[in-house]
């Protein structure tokens, strides 16, 4: 009966890259999410995207793609070199890109809650929601 009950908890997981829906204070599902908020500052119009898979993370920051590794057994986060695009971004594009990937690299922990995906640790909190699939950007295209 454990065994099925595990397998039941893994394929839950593996269905949130469908759509992630968790109750709150479970490991955080597998998928798609888009950035609405770093620290204090509403994002959601940068389309800022994170995949969260097992063991990478990647998607599209304010101007630039980055792909990384993500070592911590979840909810732990530890997040590896990323390896990112090198654009020519407009504006403050680059500086924007540079803190979420600092933060992403200050992070500890990633926690789900109320359908939101929250990533913590000694940087600005980066706050996510489930992402619906839209058109390729990133943002500045």
């Amino acid at each position: 009966m454990k065994q099925l009950g595990a397998a039941v908890i893994g394929l839950t997981i593996l269905a949130g890259c469908d759509g992630p829906a968790a109750p709150a204070g479970e490991v955080p599902p597998l998928g798609d999410y888009q950035l609405i908020s770093m620290g204090d500052e509403d994002v959601e119009r940068f389309h800022v995207t994170l995949m969260l898979a097992d063991g990478q993370i990647s998607g599209a920051g304010f101007c630039n793609r980055y792909s990384g590794t993500q070592t911590a057994a979840l909810p732990g986060l530890q997040v590896g070199p990323l390896a990112v695009t090198r654009r020519a971004c407009i504006g403050d594009l680059m500086a924007r890109d540079q803190a979420y990937f600092d933060a992403l690299a200050a992070a500890g922990t990633v926690g789900f809650a109320d359908g939101r995906l929250m990533i913590t640790g000694e940087g600005p909190t980066l706050t996510f929601e489930p992402h619906i699939a839209q058109a390729d950007h990133p943002a500045g295209n």
